[in-house]
C-alpha cells in the first residue's frame, strides 16, 4: 500500500494534520498578523464595487475572508 492508497481510504486521516491543529492556527495567526496590515494597505488603494467578493488565497487563517 503506497501513501496515496492509504490517504483515499474511508475515514483516514494524517495523524500530522489530525494532531497539529493547534500548532498550525497559531503558524496561520502569525503569518496574518506579519502580512494582513500590507494586504488591507493594498486592497484600501483598489477602486472596488461596494459589496465585491475577494478571493482569500493568502497565507493565514482568513482573517480577510470574513
Amino acid at each position: 500500500m503506497t501513501i496515496t492508497d492509504s490517504a483515499e481510504e474511508p475515514g483516514y486521516t494524517s495523524s500530522y494534520l489530525g494532531d497539529q491543529h493547534a500548532g498550525q492556527l497559531t503558524r496561520l495567526r502569525t503569518l496574518e498578523c506579519a502580512f494582513d496590515p500590507l494586504s488591507q494597505e493594498v486592497f484600501d488603494q483598489l477602486d472596488l464595487p461596494e459589496k465585491s467578493a475577494i478571493l482569500d488565497l493568502g497565507a493565514g487563517a482568513g482573517s480577510l475572508a470574513g
